[in-house]
């Protein structure tokens, strides 16, 4: 075989794996396509899921915020009642003294 037969059939082995490789590379490159839009609605979607959460944090915020005016006025409310309660007691017991002395004078 003579020296250019060697050097055409290395160059045609040379291209036969560089048109392989182009193939792979066009085959990765349309992988990376086809991976940056699933990724962009993946980020699309996780957008969404942000705002909904961040609403749902602001809704929670809001409901803590009621529930915590509501306990405050039950408290208030059972604090003023005791102290209503205390007060009519020692009414109760004035008046029962006043009666207690009028009935032994009689």
């Amino acid at each position: 075989m003579a020296v250019g037969d060697r050097t055409v059939k290395r160059l045609e082995r040379l291209e036969k794996a560089q048109g392989e490789t182009n193939e792979r590379l066009g085959r990765v490159e349309r992988s990376l396509g086809d991976m940056q839009e699933t990724l962009g609605r993946v980020v699309d979607v996780l957008e969404v899921h942000s705002r909904q959460f961040e609403r749902m944090e602001d809704a929670l915020v809001g409901i803590a915020e009621r529930v915590d005016r509501l306990t405050t006025a039950i408290v208030r409310g059972r604090t003023q009642d005791l102290a209503r309660l205390d007060d009519h007691e020692r009414r109760l017991r004035v008046l029962e003294r006043r009666n207690g002395r009028r009935r032994k004078r009689s």
